[in-house]
């Protein structure tokens, strides 16, 4: 058996715990502060807790999955590292990129797993646009474009807490250092803010 933790259960959180607990050689625990949805997360986990440090120090997990809400990252991915555990966790790491660094850092000074959820470089169709362009099948790559549309829903469910770049843009960008596998030399971006939430809704 291979002890796995899990820490929220929110709109990711149960994607995970469900590809978790349909794996046959784990032994899983949760974390889940919020005592409504407790019922639902037992569905996956026979254990759950309330603190997800305290967890940490329990369970002595191989790895942890991280899908709390985005400023509780990278303190989580910090204390499991120092726990030698694996990471596994959604995106940001970290809102600060001297404390992304710092986690990544680390991770290789530990020889640990440190993984983000940049789950389009595993869909089939990037993957092969990937692969052809390294290739130079397509020619000389000069320009790439980039467009995301955010819903409504996407605003009233993470508007009020995190960046629209941190949590959604970041596929793009992600996608466009992945196919290129080149280092972006200068940066220009404005957003704006129309529907009345607390992070821009339109950015370029």
């Amino acid at each position: 058996m291979y002890p796995f933790c899990s820490a929220g259960f929110g709109r990711f959180g149960r994607h995970h715990a469900k590809v978790i607990a349909n794996y046959p050689l784990h032994d899983f625990s949760h974390c889940e502060p919020i005592i409504s949805i407790e019922k639902a997360v037992r569905k996956f986990s026979r254990t759950n807790f309330k603190d997800p440090f305290r967890m940490m120090e329990e369970v002595e997990g191989d790895a942890i999955s991280i899908v709390s809400p985005e400023d509780t990252h990278a303190e989580l991915v910090k204390h499991a590292l120092n726990k030698d555990i694996h990471v596994f966790c959604e995106k940001p790491l970290s809102t600060k990129l001297d404390e992304a660094r710092d986690l990544i850092a680390q991770a290789k000074q530990k020889n640990l797993l440190l993984r983000l959820g940049y789950i389009l470089r595993y869909e089939p169709r990037h993957r092969i646009l990937q692969r052809e362009v390294q290739a130079g099948r397509l020619g000389t790559l000069a320009n790439i474009r980039a467009k995301r549309d955010a819903s409504r829903s996407w605003f009233e469910a993470y508007g009020h807490r995190v960046h629209p770049v941190y949590e959604t843009l970041v596929h793009d960008i992600d996608l466009v250092l992945w196919i290129s596998q080149q280092r972006c030399r200068s940066i220009t971006a404005w957003g704006g803010y129309h529907l009345g939430f607390e992070q821009p809704d339109t950015f370029v």
